[in-house]
């Protein structure tokens, strides 16, 4: 992965919805998750985020 495709996930990473980060450390996330699927076009809303991904 070059440099600058890693700083920008880490920068779309840094912004995930705290629900988010509960239930990827839990365990509770979807099992095919991947971060390049979490940085793709991820929504900044951090409701939005957790419909897209979660379900919730």
């Amino acid at each position: 992965m070059a440099d600058g495709t890693r700083k920008t996930i880490t920068a779309y990473l840094a912004c995930l919805s705290p629900k988010l980060i509960k239930a990827i450390a839990d365990g509770d996330a979807p099992a095919d998750l991947t971060v390049t699927s979490l940085a793709a076009a991820l929504p900044h809303d951090w409701a939005a985020q957790e419909q897209r991904i979660l379900g919730a």
